[in-house]
């Protein structure tokens, strides 16, 4: 089921094509990986 939903994002964000929208998005990946209370 979570992967559907992933595989239907990176569908759409192939077909942005917006840099500000992927820096968006790549920031906040970044920021959910650095959760575990890295600064």
């Amino acid at each position: 089921m979570k992967r559907a939903y992933l595989k239907k994002i990176f569908k759409i964000l192939a077909a942005v094509h917006d840099t500000w929208v992927l820096e968006q998005i790549y920031r906040f990946a970044v920021n959910m990986t650095r959760e575990d209370g890295e600064q």
